[in-house]
C-alpha cells in the first residue's frame, strides 16, 4: 500500500528564522500576536499549549550554545486559500515548545545565565551570538500525497504524533544512570562497593534491573548532604540537573558514607527486615531531614523517629494518625516542605502516642512520579 505522506528533510539557521526583518511574518508564539493568518509557521488548535519551564528552556537554548543536535521540528504543508494569492504555509505538528523558545529568547524574553549573570540574547557577547544565530534547526516537511477530507488529514497526523511520542519516556533512574560519569553516580558506586551488605539487605541491587532500583533517591540523599541543599531532596532528575557536575569532595563523601552507615546500622539494631522503607519519600528522607537539620546531625537517638521505626516494623503500611491532617501533597512528596512536613507529624503522633488513633494503612501506590518529560 503506497504512503499517503511525502517528506521532505531541511534545515534552517537561528537567524532566518528569527533575527531577519520580516520574522514576524515567519513565527510568532500563540498569544503574542494578534492574527496568525500572514505566518509561514503556524500553530494548529491541538498544539497551542505551551509547558515549558525556565529551567528546560535555558537547557534548550544551551543546547543551541554547545551545537548538540535536537529533535527536528515536524510540520505539514497547507495552502492558504483565504488569501487573495493563495500561499503555502505549515502546521507545526511537534516542535511548538522549541520553536516557542527560540522566539523568546531572540526577542529578549527569555534570559539564561551565562558565566553567572543572568543576561538576554541581545546582551550575549557577540562570539556566542553569532554562534546561536547560525544554528540549524532540523525541519522535516510533511505533505500529502493525494486530496483527502481534512478530517482524514487530521487522523493521519494524529497518527503520527502518537507514533513519534509512544516510546516510554524515560524514568528519573534512567536519566541518572545514562549520566554514569558525574559525580554523585561515582559516589553512589563507591557506596556499593563498601556497604555493599547494607546495600543489597535493605535496598536490593541499586541501579540495577529494567527499573533502575533506587538511583533517584540515593542522588537526591547524596546531593543533599555534599552541597548542604535542602532543595535537592527530591527525586527529580530535572530539578537536581544543575548540580550533577558539580565536584563533590572527599570530606563530603566521607560525610555521606556516614550517614548511610548511621542509617543502615538503625535498621540492623531495631531489627528491621525488607526494603520497602528505603525511598526517598517515606523512612530515609525522613533520616536525611533530621540529619540535615539537628545540630548533631544524629537522627538514631530521636526519639520520635525511633518510635515510628518500631511501628514500621510491626506493620510497613502504618501511618501516624497525625498525616490526614496534612495537605495531601505533603502526605506523600518529596521535597523539603512535604518531608518535613511529615516528620513534625511523626513528632506530634509520638507525643500523643497514649491516646492515639493510628491504625491508618499507608496507600502502597509509588510515593513520586517516576517520569520526567523535559
Amino acid at each position: 500500500m503506497s504512503s499517503v505522506i511525502n517528506r521532505n528533510q531541511l534545515q534552517r539557521s537561528f537567524h532566518s528564522m528569527f533575527e531577519v526583518d520580516n520574522a514576524t511574518n515567519i513565527f510568532v508564539p500563540v498569544g503574542y500576536i494578534d492574527s496568525e493568518n500572514a505566518m509561514t509557521y503556524r500553530i494548529p488548535e491541538h498544539q497551542r499549549f505551551y509547558k515549558w519551564t525556565l529551567d528546560q528552556e535555558r537547557l534548550f537554548i544551551d543546547s543551541l550554545i554547545q551545537n548538540y543536535p535536537i529533535h527536528s521540528i515536524i510540520t505539514t504543508t497547507r495552502i492558504d486559500t483565504t488569501a487573495t494569492n493563495p500561499s503555502i504555509y505549515y502546521d507545526v505538528e511537534d516542535g511548538q515548545s522549541r520553536l516557542t523558545c527560540c522566539w523568546k529568547f531572540a526577542n529578549d524574553r527569555l534570559t539564561i545565565i551565562h558565566e553567572g549573570i543572568e543576561i538576554k540574547f541581545s546582551e550575549l557577547p557577540q562570539s556566542i551570538r553569532t554562534m546561536i544565530s547560525n544554528y540549524m534547526i532540523p525541519f522535516e516537511e510533511l505533505s500529502f500525497t493525494q486530496v483527502m477530507p481534512r478530517q482524514r488529514e487530521q487522523a493521519v497526523i494524529s497518527d503520527i504524533f502518537i507514533r513519534i511520542n509512544y516510546g516510554k519516556q524515560l524514568t528519573h533512574n534512567d536519566k541518572y544512570h545514562a549520566c554514569s560519569h558525574v559525580p554523585v553516580m561515582v559516589v553512589i558506586r563507591y557506596l556499593k562497593q563498601t556497604l555493599n551488605t547494607q546495600i543489597r539487605k535493605y535496598c536490593g541491587n541499586v541501579g540495577g534491573g529494567k527499573s533502575r532500583l533506587l538511583l533517584s533517591d540515593f542522588a537526591a540523599v547524596i546531593l543533599t548532604i555534599a552541597h548542604g541543599n535542602m532543595d535537592s531532596l527530591i527525586t527529580s532528575f530535572s530539578e537536581n540537573y544543575h548540580l550533577l557536575n558539580d565536584p563533590i569532595s572527599d570530606a563530603s563523601v566521607t560525610r555521606v558514607r556516614r550517614f548511610f552507615t548511621m542509617y543502615f546500622n538503625m535498621l540492623d539494631t531495631q531489627g528491621f527486615t525488607g526494603k520497602s522503607i528505603t525511598r526517598l519519600p517515606k523512612f530515609l528522607g525522613y533520616c536525611v531531614y533530621l540529619f540535615i537539620t539537628d545540630t548533631d546531625n544524629d537522627f538514631t537517638t530521636n526519639p520520635a523517629l525511633t518510635w515510628y521505626l518500631s511501628r514500621l516494623k510491626q506493620n510497613k503500611k502504618f501511618v501516624p494518625a497525625t498525616f490526614s491532617i496534612l495537605p495531601s501533597a505533603s502526605q506523600r512528596n518529596c521535597g523539603q516542605v512535604a518531608i518535613g512536613n511529615r516528620m513534625q507529624a511523626i513528632q506530634v503522633a509520638y507525643e500523643q502516642r497514649n491516646q492515639e488513633n493510628d491504625n491508618l494503612a499507608q496507600n502502597d501506590e509509588d510515593d513520586s512520579d517516576d517520569s520526567d518529560s523535559d
